[in-house]
């Protein structure tokens, strides 16, 4: 991955330093009201970075857009010869992590 990729200002992703195969996401933080004046009085930083590798790096390359939290779950199934249980629980765990952290948003399409 070359340079520095930019989406919405949001979320920058760059090809890490320390690892050939690392992600670096940088995610803007936000601070709401009296947190957020005193994270201004403070000077308190305003992006996070993670370094994802591996498997984590393959699942967030897979997060586009286009395929379902059960695509994800058969994907690793087949990939890592897992059970669906397992499978799905895996994808549960990460996609509840890259949430919190602020990295990833899941949405659902509204009925026809």
């Amino acid at each position: 991955m070359g340079g520095l990729h930019e989406f919405d200002e949001k979320l920058k992703l760059s090809a890490s330093e320390r690892r050939p195969d690392g992600l670096i996401v940088e995610v803007e933080l936000r601070y709401h009201g009296l947190q957020g004046r005193l994270a201004s009085f403070v000077r308190a930083r305003n992006r996070k970075r993670y370094e994802l590798i591996g498997l984590s790096r393959e699942l967030f390359e897979k997060l586009d857009g286009t395929l379902s939290v059960e695509d994800l779950i058969d994907w690793l199934c087949e990939q890592d010869q897992l059970t669906f249980l397992e499978g799905r629980a895996l994808i549960l765990q990460y996609l509840r992590d890259l949430m919190q952290r602020g990295v990833a948003v899941i949405g659902c399409e509204e009925p026809a």
